[in-house]
């Protein structure tokens, strides 16, 4: 890899790194918080019923990342789970 291709992909990555950390739950029961606010912007959003069914699934697998004290994977769902009721 080119020296230069390889300085801005560092750069990129460390510029990116510290955004993403800010998004992880501290713990299990931050982590479970996050899931139940979640859980409570999809029900007053009135998602339908295949959005809803989608947004449950995504729900699940984050709690069972919480469960887990898989962090980093539960602000990946999250941050799905939140586009997915923004309806993006």
């Amino acid at each position: 890899m080119p020296k230069h291709l390889a300085a801005a992909l560092a750069l990129a990555i460390a510029h990116v790194q510290p955004s993403l950390a800010a998004d992880v739950p501290a713990d299990t029961d931050d982590c479970f918080k996050v899931a139940l606010d979640l859980a409570d912007s999809a029900e007053e959003k009135k998602l339908p019923d295949a959005e809803r069914a989608k947004v449950d699934d995504m729900l699940s697998t984050m709690e069972g990342h919480c469960e887990a004290s898989e962090f980093t994977q539960a602000a990946t769902v999250s941050n799905d789970i939140e586009a997915a009721i923004a309806g993006e």
